[in-house]
């Protein structure tokens, strides 16, 4: 993007605050080379490392270097994501001097650092890989939030989920008649739904938002459906126990209000229900249906077998679900 753009989209004071930006990565590209722009944000005071999104074959690549690299630092030690690791590890030698010396001239600063995919540090990740262990992870929620957005499938994929899939097909293809059964219990929770926006998928992991509607009042065959779904899904989740990443951090998952669900992200910015047929998970979503809820970084131990699985993961819907909930905070102040 062109400076004159970046510095009337962030805000920022002249284009002089633009301090490095390396869109393509380092010169020449390739393997374990993110883009990215270093930028002061004076009426923050923060100096902000932001980098860009998975889009280059390079980008690719090192999203699929995703074997398990155990480090150990002074501070720290756990699991990561191998590729991003030395992702990280080019960009800070790239950049340390000159972060310090930007710190050393501006002591009351802090350190951002944000992407869509040293003294105080803070850092906020959206649409984030499963880049640590679990215990890691955890680890770093004092300095780090990430936000997810609905069935975004990069937040739950590890090397891990995809052997456990690879389980689930295996088990599932030994059941009879498993694929006409799921069929229907799908299509039936589609027609109950009404059109409204839904989460739940299978393989998936615990539903933040507690545990599904009694079977009470169902008819026999729905309730037999329901009580099959449970015994197989049950049955999968005992045998998907591969070693996983997580999303690091505090973890915000933004997703659709169940009905009548009051308790649903209480301790953040509250929304009103909208109804009609394009209330929904993706690019199209009434916003206004949707909440915040704070969960454990083991919620996305599984993949979400969804229809927006990879449409939730591009930045357009997660902008725009940001930029109405913080709507809604300014208008409640």
């Amino acid at each position: 993007p062109a400076i004159e753009t970046l510095v009337a989209r962030m805000e920022l004071h002249s284009s002089a605050d633009v301090l490095t930006l390396s869109w393509h990565g380092a010169p020449g590209g390739g393997l374990y080379s993110p883009g990215y722009m270093l930028v002061r944000d004076r009426a923050s005071a923060a100096l902000v490392l932001a980098f860009r999104g998975t889009l280059t074959t390079g980008d690719a690549l090192t999203d699929l270097h995703c074997s398990f690299k155990t480090v150990s630092e002074a501070s720290f030690s756990g699991k990561v994501h191998a590729g991003m690791w030395e992702a990280a590890r080019r960009v800070a030698a790239q950049l340390e001097a000159q972060v310090s010396a930007e710190l050393q001239a501006h002591p009351d600063w802090e350190l951002v650092l944000t992407g869509h995919s040293l003294r105080k540090l803070r850092c906020f990740a959206y649409a984030p890989p499963c880049a640590m262990s679990l215990h890691l992870a955890r680890r770093v929620a004092a300095f780090t939030t990430s936000v997810v957005y609905c069935n975004d499938f990069v937040c739950a994929w590890s090397v891990g989920s995809s052997r456990d899939l690879l389980t689930a097909a295996r088990l599932l293809a030994l059941e009879h008649g498993v694929v006409d059964r799921t069929y229907r219990i799908v299509t039936k929770q589609a027609r109950a739904q009404d059109g409204s926006p839904s989460c739940s998928a299978m393989p998936c992991g615990p539903d933040p938002r507690g545990a599904p509607a009694s079977t009470s009042g169902r008819s026999a065959s729905s309730a037999s459906d329901a009580d099959w779904y449970t015994s197989i899904t049950s049955s999968l989740h005992a045998n998907m126990q591969s070693e996983k990443m997580y999303p690091p951090g505090r973890v915000i998952w933004i997703l659709p209000r169940p009905k009548d669900d009051e308790s649903c992200g209480s301790e953040f910015r509250r929304t009103n229900r909208t109804t009609g047929d394009d209330a929904s998970c993706g690019a199209n979503a009434a916003y206004a249906n949707l909440c915040m809820v704070d969960v454990d970084n083991e919620a996305f131990g599984r993949l979400r077998l969804s229809r927006t699985m990879i449409s939730d993961h591009l930045p357009g819907p997660y902008e725009k679900a940001l930029r109405f909930f913080d709507l809604q905070q300014s208008t409640h102040r």
